[in-house]
């Protein structure tokens, strides 16, 4: 998924939060920031290891256990100090692990170990093929990177996903 989508995405559960779960949560500037850097965390690998697209999720940063590990030790330590469970570790998992539903969803190339370390088998919903991500995204020729376009555009469920997922999540964010 687009990074911009998943940081859309973010602010869409920020809302969601703020309405039905807690008003410690509002669309301050800090929540906002908030939501949308911690939507995009775990890309966070690609920014100091610049890899083939397709192995951009190999790493913990595309673990599930991962974030469920430090979130709930995070969300252990606001209960245990502020008396409080839904604050910034309970957000801070909503948004990693919605990071990883919404790769899930739109996986083409690289899916989710969801088991990883204890299982490196990736998921997606659809048919991957991790060959056409056999490439650096930004180095590489233009023909190359306009066959993995093709192929990321030949499904019309992901596409539509990709595109209404962050329509959706601006209209929740502004009603």
């Amino acid at each position: 998924m687009h990074p911009l989508n998943h940081g859309l995405t973010g602010l869409a559960i920020l809302v969601l939060c703020e309405k039905f779960v807690s008003d410690f949560y509002s669309r301050s500037l800090f929540w906002i920031v908030f939501a949308v850097l911690f939507s995009m965390i775990p890309d966070l690998d690609s920014v100091w290891k610049p890899a083939l697209i397709r192995d951009h999720h190999k790493s913990m940063f595309h673990a599930p256990l991962f974030w469920l590990g430090l979130g709930s030790s995070i969300m252990l330590i606001e209960i245990l100090i502020f008396n409080q469970v839904f604050g910034m570790g309970f957000l801070f998992t909503l948004f990693t692990l919605a990071h990883l539903v919404c790769d899930y969803v739109t996986a083409r190339e690289a899916g989710i170990a969801w088991l990883y370390p204890f299982k490196k088998k990736e998921y997606s919903l659809f048919p991957m093929r991790p060959e056409l991500g056999d490439f650096d995204f930004i180095r590489s020729p233009w023909h190359v990177r306009k066959a993995y376009y093709k192929f990321y555009f030949s499904n019309p469920t992901l596409v539509a996903f990709e595109i209404l997922v962050p329509l959706a999540s601006v209209i929740i964010f502004f009603v």
